[in-house]
């Protein structure tokens, strides 16, 4: 649930938002991100066709997609097809025509544990996504300029936005009223107006205009610095798989300090950190050089304690 009326002794919880800022600020990005619209929806769409012989057959019925074929989804607009089954009701009877048809690889199977369930990859082959991705942008369904590149773990949405890069554990995104980053510590990244020039923590950090401006001369700004949290107590296998004992109130934030800049045209700006119910907690210093806002940011040092939320807004 997005609100919790009162604290619950459990502390963090599966499947809920209120207890853990990190969540918290992560449904407000997306909400950002996708229910507002500062991402583009996809420029294409590529259709998995699954014929009825191969959805009934006892080979394939209790299959999944394809794990590395459905990283498609990454790229380009990804969907499913049933030829030969009556529409579900809602659904209009002709649909936009896809830009590529695909047949569904093998799916391996599907595991499961308590609390997930996962793929377990086909033996007989790994699907050729590189290979297919290179093929999309010589026939021009991909943009030339798009740097998808799977086989390096690097893939581009089809309206170039967002970027992900697996292997650098990077994933950015640029939009007119929206930039955010996700990136372990240690790495600068430069974006259109945020640039991030230190964090000394593995951190999601993204800067979202409120006046339904662009970044540059946006009045009101919502910045994001989120790390991790635990419960008090909280026990965890060394691989951080397996969680031995969930812990109790108080919940822990992790600290951090972070030095970044945003280009802003703007007029005089304040800095505030806020409260997890969008108050204002504290007004923090804040420089102003050649056309950027310089932030630096310890989150261990706020009076009220660490969060996720600042605000930037004109005076």
């Amino acid at each position: 649930s997005p609100v919790g009326l009162k604290a619950d002794s459990r502390g963090l919880r599966n499947f809920t938002c209120d207890s853990s800022p990190v969540v918290r600020a992560s449904e407000f990005l997306s909400g950002c991100l996708f229910q507002r619209g500062d991402v583009r929806k996809a420029l294409k769409n590529v259709e998995m066709r699954i014929p009825l012989n191969y959805l009934r057959s006892g080979k394939h019925s209790d299959k999944p997609v394809n794990s590395s074929q459905s990283k498609l989804a990454l790229i380009t607009g990804f969907s499913l097809s049933f030829p030969g089954l009556p529409k579900p009701a809602g659904i209009p009877a002709e649909l936009p025509k896809p830009a590529l048809v695909v047949p569904p690889a093998d799916g391996g199977s599907i595991g499961g544990d308590e609390w997930a369930s996962f793929i377990i990859e086909s033996k007989s082959g790994v699907y050729p996504i590189g290979k297919m991705v290179r093929e999309m942008k010589s026939s021009g369904l991909l943009s030339a300029s798009n740097i998808s590149d799977p086989d390096k773990g690097i893939f581009q949405s089809d309206t170039g936005e967002i970027t992900l890069s697996a292997k650098e554990q990077l994933m950015t995104v640029i939009t007119p009223r929206t930039e955010a980053v996700s990136l372990v510590a240690g790495k600068q990244v430069s974006l259109k107006s945020l640039e991030v020039k230190k964090s000394n923590v593995d951190a999601t950090i993204a800067v979202c205009a409120m006046d339904n401006k662009n970044l540059d001369v946006s009045g009101r700004m919502v910045l994001i610095f989120s790390t991790e949290v635990a419960n008090s107590g909280m026990e965890l296998s060394h691989d951080r798989k397996k969680m031995l004992q969930p812990g109790k109130l108080p919940i822990l934030m992790k600290t951090g300090r972070v030095e970044l800049a945003i280009k802003h045209s703007g007029g005089r700006v304040a800095l505030y950190a806020l409260n997890l119910d969008g108050s204002r907690a504290e007004k923090l210093p804040l420089e102003i050089n050649g056309g950027k806002l310089i932030v630096k940011l310890n989150t261990a040092t706020l009076k009220n304690g660490p969060t996720p939320f600042f605000e930037l807004t004109e005076k």
